[in-house]
């Protein structure tokens, strides 16, 4: 964005008072002074920075956004895949996520508490035996949460091998969890032996707490069997796609701010450059000399140069991109001189080439309306 500072506007007097008292531009000049004329350069080169800086952005969102609508489509393959095989379109799940890991929290930190009672005598002080519980504690709620969700999806109608190798898998489970409680249980008893500790539970306390800890990751098994899906992977898809979609609408929705503010800017840009052109011309027509009027075109609003225009902004679509140019007006080549719109609203040019979109993705990018009367109409101005 071009913010003039304070000495762009104490050149641009200062000039118009050095011109004026030449009496230049003359009077029947139909031509914009140099001042002028290098003005509305600047501006030139500080839109088309703008539109660089858009482009950029605007190239990158789209790659994301290319690679997102990929993802859908994979996804969306997949997901109607599962979803016919389940012939459902929702998750059957009677415990939710927050309140499976809620509750897998508050078995962890119960079972810290239990365990550290074994691990007092591995420890110095209690907040070492309570992390090892909680440790403990932890790895059991794993493996419960592994097993009780291949319980709750054991497949069907399939060879009886896939049955095999899913029973393996549980059983794998509960023979880890059995072989570390008793290590636990055996290493504690044979430490006490060793270093005749005071603390002892004795071996029926030490068996009630073994007992405990299957107690508890069994209902831990029972949490995670509530807490999943009978088909495997369906929850997870529909997640993924979910997440996608809302990705989309983010990208698409900074996409359109992008838009927003370069509008807006160039905008600015030409209210900055008309009000340096007004700076000029009344510094320039009350330093003149009697007798040589200023040009017609500082004061006559049907003057083509009164308020020459800018090249309008447009934008085009091609492969989900979005690309930003200010176009020559007329079919022909622009000077650099040359300005773009008659006030801060720049119209995007419609584009008839639509970007491939995927049925049912809520991220589709408006464009912005064609001209209107609100926005004022273009005008050609040619500088000599």
């Amino acid at each position: 964005m071009y913010v003039p500072t304070f000495w762009h506007a104490f050149w641009t007097r200062r000039q118009a008072i050095a011109d004026g008292g030449r009496s230049y531009p003359a009077s029947d000049s139909p031509h914009l002074s140099e001042t002028e004329t290098k003005n509305m350069e600047r501006t030139e080169s500080t839109r088309w920075k703008s539109v660089r800086a858009f482009n950029s952005e605007a190239a990158s969102l789209g790659q994301q956004r290319a690679q997102s609508i990929r993802d859908r489509h994979e996804l969306d393959v997949e997901w109607k895949a599962i979803s016919s095989r389940a012939g459902r379109t929702e998750p059957l799940i009677h415990v939710g996520v927050f309140w499976f890991y809620a509750i897998g929290l508050l078995i962890a930190l119960g079972e810290a508490a239990l365990n550290s009672v074994a691990f007092t005598v591995f420890a110095s002080n209690p907040i070492e035996a309570f992390l090892m519980g909680f440790v403990l504690g932890v790895v059991l709620l794993v493996i419960a949460e592994f097993a009780g969700t291949k319980i709750r999806q054991w497949p069907t109608d399939v060879p009886w091998y896939r049955h095999a190798t899913h029973a393996l898998k549980v059983t794998a489970a509960l023979f880890l969890v059995g072989i570390t409680l008793h290590g636990v249980q055996w290493l504690r008893a044979q430490y006490v032996a060793a270093e005749g500790s005071s603390t002892s539970l004795g071996a029926g306390l030490d068996s009630a707490l073994y007992a405990v800890n299957w107690i508890i990751f069994a209902g831990t098994m029972v949490l995670a069997y509530r807490s999943s899906d009978p088909v495997e992977g369906f929850v997870d898809t529909k997640t993924k796609l979910a997440k996608v979609d809302e990705k989309l609408v983010v990208l698409a929705g900074k996409l359109d701010r992008a838009k927003t503010d370069l509008i807006a800017e160039i905008g600015v840009d030409e209210n900055v450059c008309r009000q340096l052109l007004f700076l000029y011309r009344r510094a320039n027509r009350r330093s003149r000399p009697s007798g040589n009027p200023a040009p017609d075109y500082f004061d006559n609003p049907k003057a083509e140069q009164h308020r020459p225009s800018f090249r309008p902004l447009s934008f085009t679509e091609k492969d989900g991109t979005i690309s930003a140019t200010l176009v020559e007006i007329g079919g022909e080549p622009q000077s650099s001189t040359t300005l773009v719109t008659d006030k801060a609203a720049i119209v995007a040019q419609p584009q008839p080439t639509e970007a491939p979109t995927i049925q049912a993705l809520p991220t589709a990018i408006p464009m912005p309306p064609p001209s209107s009367t609100s926005h004022g109409t273009f005008r050609r101005a040619q500088l000599q």
